[in-house]
């Protein structure tokens, strides 16, 4: 039989390919793992893409967050502690508290005595803490990714080297059979 691609039974389980094209089987299989190991390294690449711009959302939110000016702090009796914001700043703040999952802990306090309102330093310490909290486990979870990504990519340069040795082998044997054929 001669090299290349023809019928063979199915009990070598590969149709199609000839008994002598091994190095051919090994190259296309070898391939087939590299082609494997791109794809997942595609998809670790879009997590972490995605964990980084979750990331940098979150930086953003407590930029904002902090950002969010204050008509005045002070102490009262009933608030303790807190920041003193007007209507469009302290709705602002319910949205960026929301955003986090703390939907309901910036609420009201107004005074009759002002149009402002009133939030406890405590709940934006909470909102904040929060934010820390998402961070903080966004950063492991990215840790943990560029572990399973370092990983792939040493498997698929292990894979790489293997097919470039199994290629250099061939082609001595090649070399090697055409030296014989010649002396």
């Amino acid at each position: 039989m001669s090299g290349g691609i023809n019928s063979v039974s199915a009990t070598n389980g590969i149709a199609g390919v000839s008994h002598d094209s091994t190095g051919d089987l090994q190259a296309l299989l070898v391939g087939d793992v590299i082609a494997n190991y791109d794809d997942q390294i595609k998809v670790f690449s879009d997590e972490i893409e995605a964990t980084t711009a979750k990331k940098s959302e979150i930086t953003a939110l407590k930029s904002q967050i902090n950002g969010v000016p204050t008509a005045g702090s002070g102490d009262n009796t009933k608030l303790g502690a807190y920041h003193e914001y007007s209507p469009t700043h302290y709705k602002k703040l319910s949205a960026l508290a929301a955003t986090v999952g703390m939907a309901g802990t910036v609420t009201e306090g107004t005074d009759s005595s002002h149009a402002n309102y009133y939030v406890s330093d405590d709940v934006i310490a909470d909102i904040q803490a929060a934010l820390d909290n998402k961070l903080a486990d966004l950063n492991s979870n990215s840790d943990i990714k560029m572990i399973g990504f370092q990983a792939l990519m040493d498997a698929r340069k292990q894979s790489l080297m293997m097919l470039s040795n199994m290629i250099s082998s061939d082609n001595q044997t090649k070399m090697a059979i055409l030296q014989n054929l010649k002396g």
